[in-house]
C-alpha cells in the first residue's frame, strides 16, 4: 500500500467524539488493545489528526497522527497499527514469526505465504485457533518480535492448519522503511526479545535486519536521510520497475503535516473521484447521501427522486453518475441490493411504483464513511430559490408474446415474453405469410388463414373463416398479443410493465359541507415530484394543498375545482402527451 508515495488529498483535527469513535472502533476490531493503551494512542487533550490520502492505486486510506506520529491507519474500514505502535506494544497484536530472506521478499511487494511462517512447535489445529480472518497482525523476523510488516490475515487460523499451511496467509499493508513509516520519526528497529532469545541473539537479529535491502531505487533516494541512517533503502516501486515520485518529493508530502489545523485542506477532489470505477463512483455517493443528505421526514420518496435529490447531488462538481455503465445497469437492482445489506428498506406502493421507505444511518459502513466537502452544499429538496425542471419520460407502448400467440412467433425465432412493436408485429407476420403463400392469388388484399392464424384471430362463434384483410388480420392480431409498455424517466431508468401506460386522471368530488376537491392521480408514474406539483397549485390558485395515500398509490388533494389549471398545467409545463390526460372538460 505504502511502497509508493501517496498524495494528501485532507486532513484535521479530531473531535472528542470522533476521537472516542475511533477507539471504540479498533478496540472492537482488536481487542487486545485496551482502552488505557487506546487512552495514549489517541488522547482525549492532545494534537491528534486524521489525513485521508490516495494511495497510489487512487484507492482512499485515512492516517492517524498523534504528535505527527502514525500510530494507525484504516483501509477498507480496517484499522491497522503503524509499525511505531507495534513497537511500542507488542502485547497487542498477534505476530507471525518468518525468515530473513522471506522478509526481503515482503520489502519488494510480496506478501506473507503460509509456507513461510515458522512455528516453534508441530503446527496443530490449535496453533492458530486464536486468529481470525480479515485481522490486523504483525509479521516479524525470527529471534526478534519488533513488527517488521503489518497486513490484514487472509483465512482464519482453522483454515490455515486445513490447508497444510499452503496458499497466501497475510496480505502486507504496512512494512518498516515505507512510505508511511517515513512519516514517523524514522527511527531503527527496537530489541524486543523473545522468551527464550538470548540478547547475543537479538543483537545480531537486530543487525542483521538493518542491513537488508529494499528493491532497486533511484539515485535521488539513495541520498534519503532515512536511508543513510537506517543502513536500508527504501522502496522506490513494485518489483515491476514502474517508475514512482522520488524520496525528496515524499519528504515534501510529510511536510505538510507540520502545518495541521483544525479546517480541511483539499487538494485534487474531483480528480481522485474521476479515477474510481462506475460501481464505486455510485456506491460512494450513496454512503454520502446516507451520511449527509438524507432526512427522515422527507420520506417516503419515490425511488427516482431519491436517486436524483439526493444521490446525484453528491458527486463532485463536473463529475456524474452513469447507471447505465455500472453492474447493476439500473436504479432498481442497485437499490435491491443495498436493500439486502440493511441499508434502506424499498416497498412497491402501487403496482409497479417503488418507494424508499427509510434508511439506516446507523449501519456500520454509513458510519465509518469519510464524506468529502462539497464547495456549496445543496439542499436535498428543492426551495423557493431553486426552479424544479421536469422532464418527461419516454413512454413506448408494446406488444408481448404470451400463449395464445407462442405458436406463430416460435416459428419466427422468438419465445414467450419477448417484447414487439407494432411495426415490428406487421413485419414479421407479413413475412410469414409471403414465406407460406398465404396471401390470396387474386384479391392481395386478402390472407387465407392457416390453421396457426385460425387459432389465434377467429372466434368460435364466428365459425369457420377462410380469407381475412390485412388491416382486419394486424387488429386482431395486436389484441391477441399482451399489452406493455417500456417507460424510460429523466434519470435513466427504465422499466418495462404489463397493460397500458395509466393515465394522470382529475376527479372532482364532494366532501362533507358540500365542498368540492381536486383528486390528482398517478403523477408518480410519469416521475412528477407530487410535494413540488402540490406546492405549485397552492402558489398559484391560493388553494389548500396537500399529498395523500390513494386507491392507486399517492395522490394529490387540493381544494376547489382545479380540473382546466391541471389539464393546462400538464399539457404546457409537463409537456405530458393529451392521451395519457384523463381529465373531465
Amino acid at each position: 500500500m505504502f511502497n509508493k508515495p501517496f498524495h494528501i488529498k485532507s486532513q484535521t483535527v479530531l473531535k472528542g467524539s470522533d476521537r472516542k469513535r475511533i477507539r471504540a472502533e479498533i478496540s472492537a476490531q482488536s481487542p487486545l488493545f485496551t482502552p488505557d493503551i487506546l487512552t495514549t494512542l489517541i488522547p482525549q487533550k492532545s494534537d491528534v489528526q486524521q489525513v485521508r490520502v490516495s494511495l497510489h492505486n487512487g484507492e482512499p486510506a485515512f492516517i492517524i497522527l498523534t504528535a505527527k506520529q502514525p500510530v494507525f491507519f484504516e483501509f477498507a474500514q480496517i484499522y491497522y497499527p503503524s509499525v511505531y505502535t507495534a513497537w511500542n506494544h507488542p502485547e497487542c497484536l498477534y505476530s507471525f514469526a518468518t525468515w530473513l530472506p522471506v522478509i526481503n521478499k515482503i520489502y519488494g511487494g510480496a506478501d506473507l505465504m503460509l509456507p513461510g511462517v515458522v512455528s516453534k512447535s508441530e503446527v496443530t489445529p490449535d496453533t492458530f485457533s486464536h486468529i481470525r480472518s480479515a485481522m490486523a497482525v504483525a509479521v516479524n523476523a525470527v529471534g526478534n518480535r519488533a513488527a517488521l510488516a503489518i497486513g490484514e490475515t487472509c483465512m482464519d487460523g482453522q483454515s490455515m492448519y486445513s490447508s497444510g499451511m499452503r496458499g497466501k496467509g497475510v496480505a502486507i499493508r504496512h512494512y518498516y522503511g515505507d512510505h508511511l513509516w517515513m512519516l514517523g520519526s524514522k527511527v531503527s528497529v527496537p530489541n524486543i526479545p523473545e522468551i527464550e532469545s538470548s540478547v547475543h541473539e537479538i543483537e545480531d537479529m537486530t543487525n542483521s535486519i538493518q542491513s537488508l535491502e529494499l528493491p532497486a531505487q533511484t539515485a535521488d533516494e539513495t541520498e534519503h536521510p532515512a536511508s543513510q541512517s537506517q543502513g536500508i533503502t527504501l522502496c522506490a516501486g513494485d518489483a515491476d520497475g514502474d517508475s514512482v515520485t522520488t524520496g525528496e518529493s515524499a519528504l515534501n508530502d510529510a511536510a505538510v503535516f507540520d502545518n495541521l489545523g483544525a479546517s480541511n485542506v483539499i487538494e485534487d477532489e474531483e480528480s481522485e473521484f474521476s479515477k474510481l470505477t462506475e460501481d464505486t463512483k455510485l456506491l460512494q455517493c450513496f454512503l454520502y447521501a446516507l451520511k449527509k443528505k438524507v432526512k427522515q421526514s422527507s420520506l417516503p420518496m419515490l425511488t427516482s427522486a431519491f436517486f436524483r435529490d439526493f444521490i446525484q447531488v453528491c458527486c463532485p462538481p463536473g463529475e456524474t453518475l452513469d447507471l447505465k455503465k455500472t453492474k447493476w445497469k439500473k436504479l432498481r437492482p442497485f437499490l435491491t441490493e443495498m436493500q439486502s445489506e440493511g441499508f434502506l428498506d424499498v416497498k412497491e406502493t402501487a403496482k409497479g411504483v417503488h418507494s424508499v421507505m427509510s434508511t439506516n444511518p446507523t449501519h456500520d459502513r454509513v458510519l465509518g464513511f469519510r464524506p468529502w466537502p462539497l464547495p456549496v452544499e445543496v439542499d436535498s429538496a428543492p426551495d423557493d430559490t431553486q426552479e424544479y425542471v421536469y422532464e418527461p419520460p419516454q413512454i413506448v407502448e408494446l406488444l408481448s408474446i404470451n400463449a395464445q400467440t407462442l405458436p406463430l412467433f416460435c416459428k419466427l425465432g422468438l419465445s414467450k415474453g419477448d417484447t414487439l412493436s407494432l411495426t415490428e408485429m406487421r413485419s414479421l407476420v407479413t413475412e410469414y405469410v409471403k414465406k407460406n403463400n398465404l396471401q390470396h392469388t387474386e384479391n392481395k388484399q386478402l390472407v387465407v388463414l392457416d390453421g396457426v392464424l385460425t387459432d389465434m384471430v377467429v372466434k368460435k362463434k364466428e365459425g369457420y373463416v377462410e380469407y381475412l384483410k390485412w388491416n382486419i388480420l394486424f387488429e386482431r392480431l395486436s389484441h391477441a398479443l399482451g399489452a406493455v409498455y417500456m417507460i424510460t424517466y429523466s434519470n435513466g431508468a427504465t422499466s418495462v410493465k404489463k397493460g397500458t401506460p395509466p393515465p394522470i386522471s382529475v376527479q372532482v368530488v364532494t366532501r362533507s359541507g358540500n365542498k368540492k376537491v381536486t383528486l390528482i392521480n398517478n403523477l408518480d408514474k410519469f416521475g412528477i415530484d407530487l410535494k413540488i406539483m402540490a406546492k405549485e397549485m397552492r402558489s398559484t390558485k391560493a388553494c389548500s394543498t396537500s399529498v395523500q395515500d390513494g386507491k392507486t398509490g399517492p395522490q394529490v388533494l387540493a381544494q376547489g375545482n382545479h380540473t382546466a389549471f391541471v389539464y393546462k398545467l400538464l399539457k404546457e409545463k409537463y409537456r405530458i402527451p393529451v392521451k395519457y390526460l384523463d381529465i373531465p372538460t
